[in-house]
C-alpha cells in the first residue's frame, strides 16, 4: 500500500470520527475502525516477519507469503492509534438495557484486545514519544464508577497478559518504547492505582504470572527507581505494595519500602509529631519491614534444606516482631488500608498459583512475553529444583545447592 493510500486510509478515520452520527451508524463506523486498526497490526506484523524472519507469534513460518495490503512501516503506527482512539469515541453510552450493556461490554473487550495487539505488534514502529504517550492514554482506564466495568473490559481484552509483555520487553531494554509507555502510564496518576484493580479482579493466574515478572523487573532495573518513577505515595498504594511484597517475598521490595519509597508510613507510624526519638533522645521504635509469619516460612523452607543454624535465627527474629509487635518493632500493617489488596488471595495461596520458577533465588530471566512460558530444566543430580538457563543453575550451585543438592541425593538413595 502506498503512502498516500495510508494519508487516505487516516483521513477517512478522521472523519468516522469527528462526525458525531455518522451516516454508516455508530456500530457500523465502529466496525469499520476496528478493521483498520486490525489492518494496521497486520501490517506490522507482516514487516517485522520481513525484518526478523519471523512472524507475530515467533514461529518463523512468516504468516504464508506476501500481502497486498501493507501499510508503509512511517504510517502503520499513526494508522493503528487513531483507528483505536476514534474507536473509543464511537462506543455506544451504557442505557441500563441488559442486552445493549451486554453488547457494549463485548464490544468494549474487543478495543482492549486491539490495544493490547497495538502495545505488543505496531509499538516498535512508533517514531516519537507523543506517540507513546498517545497509546498510553488509550491505555488508561476510567476512574469513578465506570472503573469497574471498564476494568472487567480490560481484563477480558488481554490487558495483563499485555502488561506483563511490556515488562518483560522493558526488562531486557530499559530504554526502549515498552519503557516509555510504562512510564506513561504512570504519569497518567500514579502505575500502581492502575494495576491493583487489575491484579486484584483479573484471573489468578495471569496475576500470578505477571508477580513473578515484575519481581525481575525490581531485580533488574532497581526497585526504588521503579517506585519512583511509577508513582506510590498514597497510603492506599502502600497498601497494595506491601499485600504484593508478601506474594513475591522480595527482599529488595522490601528494602525499598524501607529506604524511603514508602517514608509516608514511617512519619504516620511515628506519632502524631513525627518523631522517631523518645524523650532523652534515645530511639522510642524500631521499624522493621518484615512480617512474623513470612520469617516463618522462611524458617521452615530454611529447615528443609538443612539450613537449621539459618532458620533458628529467622524464628527468634519472628518471636521478637512478635513479641515487641505492639512497640513498633514491625511495621503498622499496610494491607489492611488497602481494600484492593484485601481482594488479593492470601500469600501463601497466591504464591501456589504462580508459574513454576527457576530455584535460583536471583534469576532475572526477563525472556520471552511470559513468566509462564520459560522452560525449566531439572537439576540433574538431585531432580528437585529447575532452572532457566546455565547461568542461573552455576550461580545457585556456588551459592549452596552444591550442598543442599548432595544431601538430597543422600537421602534419596538412603530410601
Amino acid at each position: 500500500m502506498s503512502g498516500y493510500a495510508s494519508l487516505q486510509l487516516r483521513g477517512m478515520v478522521a472523519i468516522a470520527g469527528l462526525v458525531e452520527l455518522p451516516p454508516p451508524g455508530r456500530r457500523a463506523t465502529l466496525e469499520l475502525l476496528r478493521r483498520v486498526g486490525w489492518l494496521a497490526v497486520a501490517s506490522a506484523r507482516q514487516l517485522t516477519w520481513v525484518l526478523t524472519g519471523e512472524d507475530w507469534n515467533g514461529s518463523g513460518s512468516g504468516g504464508g507469503g506476501a500481502w497486498s495490503r501493507v501499510l508503509p512501516a512511517d504510517e502503520v503506527f499513526m494508522v493503528a492509534i487513531e483507528a483505536l482512539q476514534y474507536s473509543w469515541r464511537a462506543l455506544p453510552e451504557r442505557r441500563g438495557a441488559p442486552e445493549a450493556d451486554a453488547l457494549r461490554a463485548a464490544e468494549e473487550a474487543g478495543l482492549w484486545q486491539l490495544a493490547a495487539a497495538i502495545a505488543a505488534d505496531v509499538m516498535p514502529y512508533a517514531t516519537a514519544y507523543f506517540q507513546v504517550d498517545m497509546l498510553s492514554r488509550n491505555l488508561a482506564l476510567p476512574q469513578g464508577r465506570l472503573l469497574i466495568r471498564s476494568v472487567a473490559a480490560a481484563l477480558d481484552g488481554g490487558v495483563l497478559p499485555c502488561l506483563e509483555r511490556l515488562m518483560r520487553r522493558a526488562g531486557r531494554n530499559p530504554q526502549g518504547r515498552e519503557a516509555s509507555l510504562l512510564l506513561a502510564l504512570g504519569n497518567l496518576g500514579g502505575f500502581w492505582p492502575y494495576l491493583a484493580p487489575l491484579l486484584a479482579y483479573g484471573d489468578p493466574r495471569q496475576g500470578a504470572a505477571l508477580l513473578v515478572t515484575l519481581g525481575k523487573l525490581l531485580r533488574t532495573v532497581g526497585p526504588q527507581a521503579i517506585l519512583a518513577s511509577w508513582g506510590s505515595g498514597s497510603l492506599s498504594d502502600l497498601g497494595f505494595l506491601q499485600a504484593v511484597f508478601d506474594i513475591l517475598r522480595e527482599a529488595p521490595l522490601a528494602d525499598a519500602a524501607a529506604k524511603g519509597a514508602v517514608n509516608g508510613l514511617t512519619s504516620a507510624s511515628a506519632g502524631p509529631s513525627g518523631s522517631t526519638a523518645a524523650a532523652g533522645g534515645t530511639p522510642a521504635r524500631l521499624q522493621l519491614p518484615w512480617r512474623p509469619e513470612l520469617l516463618r516460612e522462611a524458617a521452615a523452607q530454611l529447615r528443609s534444606c538443612e539450613e537449621r543454624d539459618v532458620a533458628a535465627e529467622a524464628e527468634r527474629l519472628a518471636a521478637y516482631t512478635m513479641r515487641r509487635g505492639a512497640g513498633g518493632a514491625y511495621q503498622t500493617r499496610l494491607r489492611e488500608r488497602s481494600p484492593l489488596a484485601s481482594a488479593l488471595p492470601p500469600p501463601a495461596e497466591a504464591r501456589r498459583l504462580l508459574p513454576a520458577q527457576c530455584a535460583n533465588p536471583a534469576c532475572a530471566n526477563l525472556e520471552g512475553d511470559s513468566e509462564a512460558d520459560l522452560a525449566l530444566k531439572v537439576c540433574a543430580r538431585c531432580g528437585s529444583v529447575g532452572y532457566c538457563c546455565r547461568p542461573c543453575q552455576t550461580a545457585h550451585w556456588r551459592a549452596g545447592h552444591k550442598e543442599a543438592c548432595g544431601s538430597r541425593r543422600d537421602r534419596a538413595s538412603e530410601a
